[in-house]
């Protein structure tokens, strides 16, 4: 199983729904995955495996995980053992003017030392639409 933010990206839900992976969306609001909501539904019994998010200018919605919420995935994903798969392809963009993106979810992962978080980035992602 795997968790995903609802909405997602959906070229992401297809390769699950390709693979047969089970998938359990949890909420997001303008400061990205609803931690608090994904804990109760872990204390709840929800067992995952892996959580895919994009925490920086979210696909499709551009929110971003906060630094507290980003902290606590991480906790959550040592408790209860599962992987985190960020999705951080976006994390080099942004606007003139705008506050810079927080570091990477896999650089509080280091910061905690739990080893939980993939990273998965991609030039090509960020180059091919703009061209």
């Amino acid at each position: 199983m795997v968790v995903v933010e609802q909405p997602s990206y959906f070229l992401a839900l297809s390769i699950f729904r390709d693979f047969g992976v089970t998938i359990a969306p949890i909420p997001i609001d303008s400061r990205g995955l609803d931690t608090a909501e994904f804990e109760r539904q872990l204390r709840g019994g929800l067992r995952p495996k892996m959580v895919y998010t994009v925490p920086t200018y979210q696909n499709p919605t551009s929110s971003m995980l906060s630094e507290e919420r980003r902290k606590h995935l991480i906790a959550l994903a040592v408790e209860f053992d599962f992987v985190v798969a960020a999705d951080e392809v976006y994390q080099l963009l942004g606007f003139e003017g705008e506050a810079p993106p927080l570091p990477p979810l896999c650089d509080y992962d280091d910061a905690a030392g739990a080893g939980k978080v993939i990273s998965m980035g991609s030039f090509a992602k960020i180059l091919a639409p703009a061209m």
